[in-house]
C-alpha cells in the first residue's frame, strides 16, 4: 500500500512567495495547502490536519505568531512542527515566534532547495518525538499491568525521580528529601538489611544487584538495581531501581506447589512429596539403619460410593486420613500421604524395624475396626496394609514404594484387615505375570503357539482311537511357558477367545488331514474355557466355522469342559451345548470325580464322555479306596452309558485295574506322551502299519 504524501500547511499573504514555496515542495513530493493569512490558515489546519505549518510573520487578519498560538491551542496542533519566517536578523521576531510556540523560524526569502531540507528536518524530528512518547507510553503501561514501578536515587542514596507505581507501594513517600532508606524501612528487617547492603556494594562498584523482599505489609517485591543508562560511571552515575510487585506471582507458585505436592481432598502429601520426603531420608540413613515403609489401601470406599454417591466417599476419605493420622504420626520425622482414591502411604524415621512396622499397621487396623460416620453416612473399612524394609526390600525410594504398594494389593481379597511384609519371590512372580501378559500379546502372530497332541487309545487293543489337542507357546527369551501359567493370563485379559479360535480351527485341520491320509476314525478333543462359554452363541458360530472350513465331520469333534463350568452354565449355554451335541460333536465332562460328581446333575447335561482326573488314576496302587472311589466312578458311568476316558496313566497296574473295570479309553505316559505334529504322523502310520498286519494274518 502506497503512503501518503506528508501535507503541508503554508500561509503567507504574498502570492508570488506562496506559489514559488509551493511549487518548490510539491516538486519534492509534498501535499501542500495554501492560505493567504492566519485566519485563513487556522481554519485549514483544523479541516485537513496538516503535518507540518509554515507561517509568515506579517499577514493581514491574523498574524503568524497569532495564528501558530491558536493552532498550538488545539489537540491536535499540540505537538505538530510550526515554522515561522522571520525578517532576516529581527531578533525580536526570532523570539517572539518561540513564545507563540514555533517549532523552529528561517529567514524568508530562504532558498527553494534548503526550505524543502528544513521541512523534511522538521517531520523527522516530529515521527521521532511522537515515536517516544508512544514508547514511552508503551512502557508505561506495560510496568503498569506487570506492577513495575522504578525509582532512581544520586549516589548518595537521595531521590530523583519516582514512578507511580512505588508511590503506590509507599503513600507516605514524598519526592522531595525522599530517600532509598524509606524503602528499606518499609521491608521486613532482614530484608531492609540487604537492601542498604546491596546499594553499599552498587556505590563501591557500580555493579548491577537484584533481591526479593516482602514488605511489611505482606507485599513480595523484586528488586533490581543498575546504573541508569547514560550516566556517567566516573562519580556522577545514578541508580535506577526497578521494583516489582510480584505478590500475585507468588500466590500463584505457592499454589502452584501445593497443587503439585499436596492432595486437594485432604490436604495430605500426595505421592510426589512421599517419595521427595523418602528420598532425602534415604539419601542421608545409613544402611545399618532399617526404615520401614508402609502402603495402606481401603476396602469399602466402592460400595459407599455406590450407594451415597462421591460427596459422602469424600467426607469418609477426609475423617479416615485424619484417623490414620492420629493412630500413627507421634514423633518428628513422620510423613503421611494420600496416594489418591483409598491408599495412603507411610514413612517414620524411628520406625527401624519388622516390628514397629507391624505394630504401626496394628494400630491403624484396630482404629479402623470401628465404624467411620458423618452426616449421613456410615462406613466400614477394612485395611490391607503392605510393608517394606529399606535397604533389604529395595534401595531407592521408588522401588521401596511400588512394593509396598503391590504388596498390599495382595491382601485386598482377605475377609478382614491385614498386614503383609514384601517377599521378593512373590514379587518376582508378579513381575514374571506381567511380562507374560506383555509377550503374549502377538504370540500367535509371531508363530509361537503350537499344538501338540495327546494320543488316547483304546485299552483291551491299545488302538490310537482319538487325540487331545494341548496348547503350547514358546517365547524366543522366556522360553517354554507352561500352559498353567500363560491360560490364566489369557483368559484374564481377554486374549483367550482369540486363542481358543485359533486352537479350535487348527485342531480341526489336522485332524482332517489325519482321517484323510490314514482313513482311521479319529476324533480330535479341543479344551474350551470359561471365558468361551459364557459366550454360547459365539462358541457354536466358532465350533461350526471350524468344521467348515476343515471338512472335519461334526462327529469327529469332542469339546471338553470342567465340571464347574457345566454345573454353572446357565440356560442359554446348556442351550448352545445341546446344539452341539444334536449336530453330533460329542461333548466330554474334564477332570470327572474333583468336582460334585453326583448322579442328579450327571442325568441333567449335555454330556457324553467322562475323563476320569489323574489324581484317582495316580492312587491306586498306594490306595485302596482310590480302587472303591474310581469304582463307583465307571459304575455311574455305565449306568449313564457314557464313555469314559481315564488320564494319567503311568503303570501297567494301573491299565489293567481300569481295563477290568470297564473303563473303555485312557491316555497317559505309559502309553504316549503328548507329541508334536510329526510326532504324532508316525504313530498314526505305525499304528495303521500294524492293523494291517494283523487283518492280513487273520486271514
Amino acid at each position: 500500500m502506497t503512503k501518503p504524501a506528508p501535507r503541508v500547511l503554508i500561509a503567507d499573504d504574498d502570492a508570488v512567495a506562496l506559489l514559488v514555496a509551493q511549487a518548490a515542495l510539491e516538486s519534492a513530493g509534498f501535499e501542500v495547502l495554501g492560505a493567504e493569512n492566519g485566519s485563513v490558515a487556522v481554519t485549514l489546519f483544523a479541516e485537513h490536519n496538516p503535518e507540518c505549518v509554515i507561517l509568515d510573520v506579517m499577514m493581514p487578519e491574523m498574524n503568524g505568531f497569532e495564528a501558530c498560538r491558536t493552532i498550538r491551542a488545539t489537540a491536535a496542533g499540540a505537538n505538530a512542527p510550526i515554522l515561522i519566517m522571520t525578517s532576516r536578523d529581527d531578533v525580536e521576531a526570532v523570539a517572539r515566534a518561540y513564545d507563540s510556540g514555533a517549532t523552529d523560524f528561517t529567514s524568508k526569502g530562504i532558498s527553494s532547495r534548503l526550505l524543502i531540507e528544513r521541512v523534511r528536518f522538521l517531520l523527522r524530528e516530529y515521527q521521532s518525538r511522537q515515536a517516544l512518547v508512544v514508547s514511552r507510553g508503551r512502557l508505561r503501561m506495560v510496568q503498569k499491568m506487570a506492577q513495575i514501578g522504578h525509582w532512581e536515587v544520586d549516589s548518595a542514596g537521595h531521590t530523583l525521580h519516582v514512578s507511580s507505581v512505588v508511590r503506590s507501594l509507599l503513600p507516605e513517600l514524598t519526592a522531595a528529601r525522599s530517600h532509598l532508606a524509606q524503602l528499606a524501612s518499609a521491608l521486613r528487617s532482614r530484608d531492609g538489611r540487604k537492601l542498604l547492603e546491596a546499594f553499599r556494594g552498587w556505590q563501591a562498584s557500580r555493579a548491577p544487584f537484584q533481591l526479593e523482599a516482602e514488605m511489611r505489609t505482606g507485599t513480595s517485591l523484586h528488586i533490581h538495581g543498575t546504573v541508569t543508562p547514560g550516566t556517567d560511571t566516573a562519580g556522577n552515575a545514578t541508580l535506577t531501581l526497578a521494583v516489582q510487585d510480584i505478590s500475585t506471582l507468588r500466590r500463584a507458585q505457592q499454589r502452584a506447589y501445593r497443587l503439585a505436592n499436596f492432595d486437594a481432598l485432604t490436604g495430605l502429601p500426595n505421592q510426589a512429596q512421599f517419595l521427595d520426603a523418602l528420598t532425602s531420608e534415604l539419601r542421608i540413613r545409613k544402611t545399618s539403619e532399617p526404615l520401614g515403609v508402609l502402603v495402606f489401601r481401603l476396602r469399602g470406599l466402592e460400595r459407599l460410593q455406590q450407594s451415597l454417591g462421591q460427596a459422602a466417599c469424600d467426607a469418609a476419605l477426609v475423617s479416615t486420613s485424619r484417623l490414620i493420622l492420629d493412630a500413627i504420626a507421634h514423633e518428628a520425622g513422620s510423613t503421611f500421604a494420600h496416594l489418591g482414591g483409598g491408599e495412603f502411604a507411610f514413612c517414620r524415621i524411628g520406625c527401624n524395624s519388622p516390628a514397629l512396622a507391624a505394630s504401626v499397621a496394628r494400630n491403624v487396623a484396630r482404629v479402623l475396626a470401628v465404624p467411620v460416620t458423618g452426616e449421613g453416612w456410615t462406613a466400614n473399612f477394612l485395611v490391607s496394609t503392605g510393608i517394606v524394609m529399606w535397604p533389604s526390600d529395595g534401595q531407592d525410594a521408588y522401588t521401596l514404594f511400588e512394593n509396598a504398594r503391590t504388596t498390599a494389593a495382595r491382601g485386598m481379597s482377605a475377609a478382614e484387615s491385614r498386614h503383609e511384609f514384601f517377599a521378593s519371590e512373590v514379587q518376582q512372580r508378579a513381575l514374571r505375570l506381567i511380562d507374560l501378559e506383555s509377550a503374549l500379546h502377538g504370540a500367535m502372530a509371531r508363530g509361537e503357539v503350537s499344538l501338540a497332541y495327546q494320543p488316547r487309545f483304546g485299552l483291551a487293543d491299545r488302538a490310537v482311537r482319538g487325540v487331545e489337542a494341548l496348547l503350547r507357546w514358546n517365547h524366543p527369551e522366556l522360553g517354554s511357558v507352561s500352559p498353567s501359567e500363560f491360560i490364566p493370563i489369557a483368559e484374564e485379559s481377554g486374549l483367550i477367545m482369540a486363542i481358543g479360535s485359533w486352537v479350535l480351527h487348527e485342531a480341526c485341520r489336522q485332524a482332517a488331514i489325519w482321517r484323510s491320509k490314514h482313513g482311521l476314525q479319529l476324533t480330535i478333543s479341543v479344551n474350551v474355557s470359561a471365558y468361551q462359554l459364557r459366550v454360547p452363541r459365539t462358541l457354536v458360530e466358532d465350533v461350526l466355522a471350524a468344521l467348515r472350513c476343515s471338512g472335519l465331520p461334526a462327529s469327529a469333534l469332542e469339546l471338553e469342559l470342567t465340571e464347574s463350568m457345566m454345573i454353572n452354565a446357565a440356560g442359554e449355554t446348556l442351550a448352545a451345548l445341546h446344539e452341539l451335541r444334536s449336530l453330533g460333536i460329542s461333548i466330554a465332562l474334564d477332570d470327572f470325580g474333583t468336582g460334585y460328581s453326583s448322579l442328579g446333575y450327571l442325568r441333567r447335561l449335555p454330556v457324553d464322555c467322562l475323563k476320569i482326573d489323574r489324581s484317582f488314576v495316580s492312587d491306586l496302587s498306594a490306595d485302596e479306596g482310590a480302587e472303591r472311589v474310581l469304582q463307583a466312578i465307571l459304575g455311574i458311568a455305565s449306568a449313564l452309558e457314557l464313555r469314559t476316558v481315564a488320564e494319567g496313566i503311568e503303570t501297567p497296574a494301573q491299565l489293567e485295574f481300569l481295563r477290568r473295570h470297564g473303563c473303555l479309553e485312557g491316555q497317559g505316559f505309559l502309553l504316549a506322551r503328548p507329541l508334536s505334529t510329526d510326532a504324532l504322523e508316525a504313530l498314526l502310520t505305525e499304528s495303521v502299519a500294524i492293523t494291517a498286519t494283523s487283518s492280513s494274518n487273520a486271514a
